[in-house]
């Protein structure tokens, strides 16, 4: 941040839920934050942390969200509840004497076991520190190997040169066919002539970076894509806005 006038420790990432009371892990005071940028295939097709150099292609820079605070244990653990090891992606557990011990009414119970509670991120502790890297409800599964929606808009982004947030990846069960179908929204219009070619583009580059089939490609406006005030993506709710048919097109 210091071409904006910013010093390195100005800014503090942290990590929190309103299920641990906000606070999970904050960045030291006074510490210049961390950055780690890693190979973005490995990551969302293998979950391995495999470190590369700034700025080197298919490339993924993420920042760390310091370390635990006091009183709070985190614990990255693999689907089956082991523990994932230090150069893998995980889901992030936490515990600790702020963190709730359940829901009004006893839903998603399955998320508690013992002191601990599944907060339902994906991320890795890398050099002590956090880092977050995506949510579990958002995985699109095919074909038995879970892959990340972020792997494949990031692959969609790239090839079509727009900016981060304007494509939305996310799977839906056909019931009558039993089958886990794959939809991308891009918040691009084009034209009809430039229609075919560019979903065949699309379909072609993501078989052949990630072996993903794609079953739908719909093109909208970039103002029609849900987001958070954040600015993030809402995948969730551009599904049901598909489901409900009625995503603007």
């Amino acid at each position: 941040m210091q071409p904006f006038g910013l010093q390195d420790n100005v800014l503090q990432p942290s990590y929190g839920l309103a299920e641990a009371v906000v606070a999970v892990s904050f960045n030291p005071t006074g510490k210049a934050y961390s950055c780690l940028s890693i190979s973005a295939d490995a990551l969302h097709s293998q979950g391995l942390i495999k470190p590369t150099k700034i700025g080197e292609p298919n490339s993924l820079t993420l920042v760390a969200n310091g370390t635990p605070i006091d009183g709070i244990s985190v614990s990255i653990r693999r689907e089956n509840g082991e523990l994932a090891s230090d150069n893998e992606q995980g889901q992030v557990w936490i515990a600790g004497d702020s963190i709730t011990k359940g829901y009004l009414g006893g839903a998603d119970i399955d998320r508690f076991i013992g002191d601990w509670f599944d907060t339902g991120d994906l991320g890795f502790i890398h050099k002590d520190e956090l880092y977050i890297s995506g949510r579990t409800k958002d995985l699109i599964i095919s074909r038995g190997v879970n892959i990340s929606p972020a792997y494949v808009e990031f692959v969609v982004e790239r090839h079509l040169d727009l900016r981060p947030g304007k494509v939305v990846a996310f799977s839906d069960q056909n019931i009558q066919q039993g089958t886990e179908e794959v939809i991308i929204v891009i918040g691009v219009q084009v034209s009809k002539e430039q229609h075919a070619t560019i979903v065949r583009e699309i379909l072609s580059v993501i078989i052949s970076e990630i072996g993903l089939q794609v079953d739908q490609v719909i093109f909208t406006s970039a103002s029609n894509i849900p987001k958070t005030t954040s600015g993030k993506v809402q995948r969730a709710v551009t599904k049901q806005l598909y489901l409900d048919n009625i995503l603007r097109i």
